[in-house]
């Protein structure tokens, strides 16, 4: 794998060029030798150029893009028991503390809920035993007896989260 040399030019020149086109590959080295006779190394032969734009996050976003949040949160056991400290699911009582759920579902819901024109986001736990039978549910309304999975914004999921860590058995 020797060196044969480089070329240097503009996204300008290359749209510009007539294809197919050539550009002398240079190898500095030489020419700093002084080497009276040395033109290039090679020649790198252009027939197709292609531009593609590459579009970011922001370029879907500023041009009207919504996103559709979904919320799930697991109450499993593996959680630990929501009335003890080392519990993901605690809930400091009148700390005004978020615990680690609630700090997630603001922290991802807060940005996502400034793309969604209706606000209204589909919310589900599982792996809990949910009123009133207390049988055990895969999933279920994070907006425990209400038929519909949405709450109203970010609030809404974190009321309805508050709400059904009372409720659920996990």
């Amino acid at each position: 794998t020797d060196y044969i040399g480089s070329c240097t030019t503009t996204l300008g020149a290359l749209q510009s060029a007539h294809l197919p086109t050539n550009f002398e590959l240079v190898d500095e080295a030489k020419i700093k030798k002084k080497k009276k006779n040395y033109r290039n190394s090679g020649v790198l032969h252009l027939q197709l150029l292609k531009v593609t734009r590459n579009f970011s996050f922001f370029d879907y976003i500023s041009r009207g893009c919504e996103l559709n949040f979904v919320v799930g949160v697991d109450f499993t056991g593996s959680n630990g028991d929501p009335n003890k400290p080392n519990s993901l699911h605690y809930i400091a009582p009148a700390s005004g503390i978020m615990n680690e759920y609630q700090r997630a579902l603001w922290a991802v819901g807060s940005i996502c809920e400034q793309y969604d024109t209706d606000k209204m986001f589909p919310a589900f736990g599982f792996g809990a035993k949910t009123p009133p039978t207390y049988q055990f549910s895969s999933i279920f309304n994070l907006s425990i007896g209400s038929p519909r999975p949405e709450c109203q914004g970010v609030g809404g999921i974190l009321a309805a989260y508050q709400s059904a860590i009372k409720q659920v058995q996990l």
